[in-house]
Parts: C-alpha cells; structure tokens; sequence
C-alpha cells in the first residue's frame, strides 16, 4: 500500500511503466525504477535527443516529488577505447550525463540525485522484478513487456522509497 501511495503521487502516465526492484543484499532496498529505456551505443556516453526527451518527461515527474533518485549506469562488455579507462568510468559517466539531463532539462534538484556506476560487473536485467499493469497490478516483468531491449548498454531511473 506505502508503494502504491508513493507511486499514485508521481502521477505517473501510461508511457511509464514503473518497475518494483526489492534489492534483500541491500537492508531491502524498495526502488520503482522509472525508466529502464535510456539506451547507450556500445562504448558511448552521448545522449541522444530521443534519451534526452525520455529523461525530461521522467523527470517531469520528479520536479516535485519527495523521493531520492537513483541514477544507475551499465555498460555492456568493454572493449577499451581511447574516452574511456574502462567499464566502470563509461558506465558512471553514462548516469552523469543522464543526471545532469534531469537537473537541466527538467529542473530536479541536483542534491536528491544519486548517481551510480556498475561497470559490466552488473546487470540491469528485470529478472525478479515486478511490473506496474495498466490496471495497477505488479506482475513479473517478463510478463508485462517481454520485447524488451536487454542491452546492459543503458542507464535506469529509480525512485527509492525505503
């Protein structure tokens, strides 16, 4: 009920599809994450127009909210390139980018932003997790939208509420 009461304040529409991750290694961690779509090309970290009108519509969301944000930043198997060290810096500057989108471009306040960067040693899969239905139901997420794109090349959005 606390998750349903925290999430019906951000008023979220039917192009947000919020997803519950409960992280038990992490004290269980309650995060909705917002946004799992925000795509990177192997080795990048620009923000496409397509990401950065993503990114501002989420972030409409959380202009006002009371929630922390958690900006998490994936990277798919390094290759090495002359940008970046390793996985760890493309993937930490892929949520930096994405967090100062949210701070530009949608005027969330920088200081309840987090940002995280999990190199390759991390996936954003949605294995375990649950998915809002348009009814507001959670349902496994592979059930609710199983075409997603499972590229690690990406960024997510969250909301912690615990």
């Amino acid at each position: 009920e606390h998750l349903k009461t925290q999430i019906a304040y951000l008023k979220l529409d039917k192009s947000i599809q919020p997803i519950l991750d409960v992280e038990p290694s992490e004290g269980n961690r309650y995060s909705v994450i917002l946004s799992d779509q925000i795509i990177f090309n192997p080795g990048k970290a620009l923000v496409s127009e397509e990401n950065a009108k993503l990114i501002q519509h989420v972030g409409s969301f959380l202009t006002n909210a009371p929630m922390k944000v958690v900006v998490e930043g994936f990277s798919g198997h390094f290759q090495g390139n002359s940008e970046f060290n390793d996985s760890w810096q493309l993937s930490l500057e892929r949520a930096r980018k994405v967090a100062d989108c949210l701070t530009s471009r949608a005027d969330v306040n920088p200081r309840r932003i987090t940002i995280m960067g999990y190199g390759e040693w991390k996936t954003a899969s949605r294995a375990r997790k649950l998915s809002m239905t348009a009814a507001g139901e959670w349902k496994p997420s592979d059930e609710v939208s199983p075409d997603v794109n499972n590229s690690n090349d990406r960024v997510t959005i969250s909301v912690l509420l615990k």
